[in-house]
């Protein structure tokens, strides 16, 4: 589960990735409907929010046997059960 400066990032990622182009897509759709661009300003930021929970949920890579779940630190002779990477618990094998 990310941390709250990982899920600030993943919203500005999703901000500059989805909301940008979209307040630009706003601008021209207000030229040529006949709407105010607050109108669709308003509706164009919302899709950042659906392009930030798209991005929260992507699923984490598969990483092969003995590296961490979580990061994908190999984790070869760890007797801790810990993850010195990200300090995920993880099994001792």
């Amino acid at each position: 589960m990310p941390g709250f400066f990982e899920w600030l990032l993943l919203y500005a990622f999703s901000l500059l990735m989805f909301g940008v182009p979209c307040c630009i897509a706003a601008y021209f759709l207000s030229k040529v409907k006949l709407r105010s661009p607050g109108t669709w300003v308003r509706i164009c930021l919302f899709l950042p929010l659906i392009g930030f929970v798209l991005l929260a949920i992507l699923p984490k890579g598969n990483y092969p046997p003995g590296h961490c779940e979580n990061c994908g630190y190999n984790l070869t002779g760890n007797v801790s059960g810990v993850c010195p990477e990200c300090g995920e618990k993880v099994e001792v094998v």
